[in-house]
Order: structure tokens, then sequence, then C-alpha cells
């Protein structure tokens, strides 16, 4: 992370992010066996059977973390509360614990750095600094401010 600060290579909308993370759903055939073997790699979401792995990735593009291939039926939060990666890849070093860091969070992670995620993490910043995009309101738009922070 000192690096990225150094060459300035950070998120445009969230400087004190240090990496974004997401699932990818890779489809595959239907297993053969007992049903209750097979219903383990079905996704509900999209509908097919498959494999789901989570990668996380720092600003310029470089992978910084890539998880296991999972049973296409598990949720994308219980990969970060699986993984110690999140824990150790956004705990603050000495040098950023000075900085000075007003983002989404900091009031109860201040010595952690932040996560971009999308919604499929809600309930994540119950242990990890996640940020996530925001949605419309119900009652109208969202602001500016948020329109502007999720692109």
């Amino acid at each position: 992370m000192a690096d990225q600060i150094a060459k300035t290579q950070l998120f445009t909308n969230y400087h004190y992010a240090l990496y974004a993370t997401d699932v990818k759903f890779r489809p595959s055939n239907r297993p053969s066996g007992r049903f209750d073997e097979r219903k383990r790699y079905f996704s509900n979401k999209h509908k097919m059977y498959g494999l789901k792995l989570e990668a996380s990735v720092s600003y310029p593009g470089r992978c910084v973390g890539l998880s296991r291939c999972y049973n296409g039926s598990i949720s994308d939060l219980s990969y970060v509360q699986r993984q110690e990666f999140h824990l150790q890849m956004s705990r603050k070093l000495n040098v950023g614990l000075l900085e000075e860091d007003n983002g989404e969070g900091w009031e109860n992670y201040s010595h952690m750095g932040a996560v971009v995620v999308d919604k499929g993490y809600h309930g994540s910043q119950s242990f990890i600094r996640a940020i996530h995009p925001k949605k419309k309101t119900i009652r109208g738009n969202p602001t500016v401010e948020d329109t502007h922070g999720n692109i």
C-alpha cells in the first residue's frame, strides 16, 4: 500500500481503499450423483450449477488475492467470513496509522484500510471495513456525491 500511495495509484473516489474484491461464478455441467450432493453446486442466483471463487484486485489492476474454488451455493458474504486474508491485507502498517483517514467506517476500524465490495457483501461491516455502492433512496434519487462515488 505504501508503494501505491507513493506512486499516487489509488482509487479515484476512495483514496482510503486498499483493494476491491468480488466473487466470480464459473458455470459447469450438472454433477452426477445423488440430489443432496448436486444441490451444493447449484446457485439459485444464477439458476445454474457451478463453482465460485473470490478475487481481490488493487488499483493498477494487480491481483493481490485469489481464493480457492467453493461450491456455487455459498453466498458472497461467506467468503469474507472464511478468509483471514482480508484481515491481514487490510491491516494498516505503522506508516498508514499516522495518515489522516476520514473515509467510510473509520470510526470502528481506524486500524484497517477499506475494501471496496459490491452489494452481495452487505453485512460485512461487522468484521471488515467495507465500502458499498450507494443505492437509490425510497423517496428519490441518490445524491450527486453518492452517484459520483459509485462510478
